[in-house]
């Protein structure tokens, strides 16, 4: 007697099954409900929470959900890129109404070109998203506004803050006929930071085109073109310990086309294309070099859902990419993933949701992914369990030996809640095709996640708990279990970059954050992060031991009849990372306490202008960017929203 059969099932689906699990199988088949529904976020946050936050720009909103580390460089909110990290500690994908917003070479998102005003709200999925792509350390969908696309209008946003930081966002929206609209818009903005020739500029258009020829089709096509101008101090660390302080100047070009075609059909079926090209060019007047990179980046993706009473959704993106160093060779590659998604709904309000994807990077053998979230929601109360199983494909930039990181390791920032290593902007640069190389490097802390040449392969558990007893009251807690097998992490010596392999790291940690509010007016959050290595030889980029205590308290006066928000905010903190054993060396740190006043006021002075001011202010002291060069612990921004019909 065969021990597997074949079994189909309606959508024209089949699986291999042992014949001892059939009893099991139709148990299971009889309690699901299966229909089919879209996945849903386990946090969700909407415009009404967010004029209650004091916030200078979107970043801070991100900042605020529990398992979201938001890594800012220099003064934040001021430094245009940021990496954002999920609990797992792997990066965090940041989408725009699903479309993916990270630079595709770097994987830094620039929150400031994302003004609070045009956000509807923010979805936040931990492992699993139904965006067909993969992120294992979770995704974060900001939702735009729907504005009435009945009759043209205008919108203008203008911001202005420290460190002579300025932009202006103009949008423009022209319906054509019933079918055809147009968005247009254009982003300007500058700033520069204390130290000198230090200033950047950036302008970046963007045209969409909507196409709707029928009810079920829905067509769209994006365009955007990025430049940007800058010089950027940042320190040069040689094999000998010798620092040196410099200033290159960067110009960025980019232009990126998305086209994307949705077939509401009994079985709904999408497809998008999107191709970026971008140049990269530094030149230093130190060393009298240049390098031009000029690179281009082209995906594929598809879904399917294979029936409408089996929540199966097919996905496949192809992404390939090209990127060529200056006097060296090109470097060319091709990742394809394909996978499943599916969604179960047990007794008893729980939803299993599950992935399984098959990656196969160019240079390396086709790899596995497997996830498993089991989630249970009610109207007060939100549980997840997420498992995730996955590898990383070197990228790009790691393959041609460059890695470009807009901040530096060794400082702390002090506006980037305490446990993120964050600090000064400045470079890791190893070139080693190109004959002009130089290496950068932090004396006491080397920060270049998840930096590897070999497929990296990791597990990761993680547990959230959503929890509101009673309206004044709600608790967000998010655990995680990682463990990382065959890393490579780069050192430099005096013979040049040596790579040690480690072949397991694990680590474990806990993030919680609960809110109470005793009057209509007033909140208390206190908030806590706690963070354990587990490993004979710790790597560098992540300490042994971290953690912090945050305490917050809100005092707002909000009028709904005249939309008028005033509130003060106090917040303390202290924070504390532990080393050992680091370059043959025990070391212990314990970072300081720090204290934040803030003010936030926010009102509408004639119909649909409002008008916003932030001020965060440093109680005890200021920080050092490098050595013998200290920023003020200030920051501010004004935001002016301005939307005109025509």
């Amino acid at each position: 007697m065969a021990k597997y059969i074949l079994w189909t099932a309606p959508g024209r689906c089949f699986m291999i099954i042992r014949r001892s699990y059939i009893p099991i199988l139709f148990l299971l088949l009889s309690c699901m409900n299966l229909s089919g529904q879209e996945f849903k976020p386990l946090y969700e946050w909407d415009i009404h929470e967010f004029k209650r936050m004091p916030y200078t720009y979107a970043g801070d909103l991100l900042s605020a959900i529990p398992g979201l580390r938001v890594r800012d460089a220099g003064l934040t909110g001021q430094w245009a890129p940021c990496r954002i990290r999920g609990s797992s500690e792997n990066q965090a994908l940041i989408f725009i109404d699903g479309l993916l917003f990270n630079d595709p070479w770097t994987g830094f998102a620039d929150l400031n070109v994302i003004p609070v005003e045009i956000m509807d709200k923010i979805e936040y999925y931990p492992l699993m998203n139904p965006f067909g792509r993969h992120a294992p350390g979770g995704a974060v969908n900001i939702v735009t506004r729907k504005w009435n696309f009945n009759q043209p209008f205008t919108h203008v946003v203008y911001r202005s803050g420290s460190q002579s930081f300025s932009d202006l966002d103009v949008t423009y929206a022209q319906p054509f006929t019933s079918y055809l609209r147009m968005t247009a818009g254009v982003l300007l903005k500058k700033y520069g930071e204390t130290l000198e020739d230090s200033q950047y500029k950036a302008q970046k258009t963007r045209l969409q085109l909507q196409l709707k020829p029928a009810s079920e089709i829905e067509i769209d096509y994006r365009l955007y073109n990025y430049r940007s101008s800058a010089d950027i101090p940042y320190d040069q660390f040689f094999p000998d310990d010798t620092v040196s302080v410099m200033s290159p100047h960067l110009d960025i070009k980019r232009i990126d086309q998305d086209f994307s075609l949705r077939w509401n059909r009994s079985l709904p079926f999408s497809i998008r294309i999107t191709h970026n090209a971008s140049v990269f060019r530094m030149r230093d007047n130190a060393f009298d070099a240049a390098f031009t990179y000029p690179g281009s980046q082209t995906n594929l993706q598809a879904q399917q859902q294979v029936s409408n009473k089996i929540p199966l959704r097919l996905f496949a993106n192809w992404t390939k990419s090209a990127l060529q160093p200056p006097d060296g060779p090109g470097t060319d590659q091709s990742i394809f993933t394909g996978g499943i998604h599916w969604q179960m709904h047990l007794p008893g309000l729980w939803t299993v949701n599950g992935q399984c994807y098959l990656i196969h990077p160019s240079n390396h053998d086709v790899k596995p992914s497997l996830g498993m979230e089991l989630a249970r929601s009610r109207s007060a109360f939100r549980f997840s369990i997420q498992w995730l199983h996955s590898v990383r494909p070197p990228s790009m930039m790691e393959q041609t030996g460059l890695a470009y990181y807009p901040f530096a390791p060794g400082t702390q920032n002090v506006f980037d809640q305490g446990t993120q290593t964050a600090a000064r902007p400045g470079f890791y640069l190893a070139d080693t095709a190109a004959p002009y190389s130089f290496h950068l490097r932090s004396l006491d802390r080397v920060t270049i996640p998840n930096w590897s040449l070999s497929a990296e392969s990791f597990h990761t558990g993680q547990l959230s708990v959503f929890w509101q007893p009673v309206p004044a009251i709600n608790l967000m807690s998010t655990g995680y279990l990682r463990s990382v097998q065959n890393t490579i992490h780069p050192e430099i010596t005096d013979e040049g970059i040596q790579y040690r392999n480690t072949d397991s790291q694990t680590y474990y940690g806990l993030e919680t954050v609960s809110r109470l509010r005793f009057f209509r007016n007033f909140d208390l959050s206190l908030s806590g992060i706690w963070s354990q290595t587990i490993d004979p030889e710790p790597v560098p980029e992540h300490p042994p031991w971290e953690g912090q205590i945050r305490l917050e308290w809100n005092y707002s006066l909000f009028q709904d009849d005249l939309d008028i928000v005033l509130m003060l905010r106090a917040r303390g903190w202290s924070s504390f990372m532990i080393y050992h054993k680091f370059e043959d060396a025990v070391r212990k740190e314990t970072l300081s306490s720090h204290a934040l006043l803030d003010f936030k006021a926010s009102f509408n002075i004639i119909d649909n202008v409002t008008v916003s001011y932030a001020l965060e202010n440093l109680l005890d002291s200021y920080y050092e960017l490098v050595p013998g060069i200290a920023l003020p612990g200030r920051r501010n921004r004004l935001s002016i929203s301005w939307k005109l019909y025509n």
